[in-house]
């Protein structure tokens, strides 16, 4: 199954969008984390793109900070 998420890419490194943010108390995974246990991750990341682009949309909201940061969406096979 096919699973979505945001890649963000700043100065400080690149990482990934987590799915459920809210709940998890953790807005982004690591590179190195995702691409030790890509499956694992899966479990974290979205069904759709376009849940990933509003789950992004919602946490700029929130944290401004991030809008410098250059944003893809990426997919996991």
């Amino acid at each position: 199954m096919k699973k979505y998420t945001i890649k963000s890419t700043s100065w400080e490194g690149v990482y990934y969008l987590v799915n459920g943010w809210e709940k998890c108390k953790t807005f982004w995974f690591g590179e190195d984390e995702v691409m030790k246990d890509v499956e694992k991750a899966k479990r974290f990341f979205f069904n759709k793109p376009s849940q990933a682009k509003a789950s992004l949309t919602k946490l700029l909201k929130i944290m401004p900070d991030y809008k410098e940061d250059e944003f893809e969406v990426v997919e996991f096979a």
